[in-house]
C-alpha cells in the first residue's frame, strides 16, 4: 500500500491440496474443506494488523477493523492432484 496507494482492492488465499493418489473428494468432503478454509480466511480477515496495514475498508470480512479504503477478497482453491476442485470467493 505504501508503494501503490491508489489499489482499491487486496486479496488473501486460502490453497488446500489434496494429495493426486487419494480419492476424488466427494461433495461432502469439499463442502467440509470449504468451511475450513472459510474459517481460516476469517480469522485471518479479523487480524487487527493485517487491516490496518492494507488500510481495509469495513465490512462483513473486516468487523472489527478500522475503516479504510481497500476491498478485501477472499479466495479459497482447492486442488487434487494438479486438478483444481474447488475455486470460489467467501
Amino acid at each position: 500500500l505504501s508503494r501503490w496507494s491508489d489499489i482499491p482492492n487486496a486479496a488473501i488465499l486460502e490453497l488446500k491440496y489434496l494429495r493426486q493418489n487419494d480419492p476424488e473428494p466427494t461433495p461432502a468432503q469439499l463442502d467440509a474443506l470449504r468451511a475450513e478454509a472459510a474459517a481460516q480466511l476469517d480469522r485471518y480477515a479479523h487480524d487487527r494488523n493485517l487491516g490496518e496495514e492494507w488500510n481495509l475498508a469495513p465490512g462483513p470480512a473486516t468487523a472489527g477493523v478500522p475503516g479504510g479504503t481497500v476491498a478485501l477478497h477472499r479466495v479459497i482453491l482447492a486442488f487434487h492432484g494438479g486438478s483444481c476442485v474447488l475455486c470460489e470467493e467467501v
